[in-house]
């Protein structure tokens, strides 16, 4: 596989300090540190996209321009409805299938 190019954006305010991210962890490593500064993750909320690669990320992934992607934006919200997390990940359509679950309740 080839990789995923991310980026990942946590408030200052919600985080309060770089620290955060080390020593770098798991994603839900992170969310752990959300929850000892008293952002629970309660909500996620995912949008995919299939598109073109822009010339970097083609490059980045060792992609063809011709090559499709998938660009999944995702907001991750506190118990409160607070934005604490916003993560844009791009892969190749190739390589990748997103699965989804969840129960009929939800």
């Amino acid at each position: 596989m080839r990789g995923i190019a991310s980026r990942v954006h946590i408030p200052l305010a919600v985080a309060g300090s770089q620290d955060i991210a080390l020593p770098d962890t798991s994603p839900t490593g992170l969310y752990e540190r959300l929850a000892a500064r008293g952002h629970h993750v309660a909500r996620f909320v995912e949008e995919i996209e299939a598109r073109q690669p822009r010339a970097e990320e083609a490059e980045f992934l060792r992609l063809t321009e011709a090559q499709a992607v998938l660009e999944a934006a995702r907001i991750v919200s506190d118990d409160g409805g607070q934005a604490v997390e916003a993560v844009m990940n791009v892969f190749s359509s190739q390589e990748w299938l997103p699965s989804y679950e969840w129960n009929a309740s939800d």
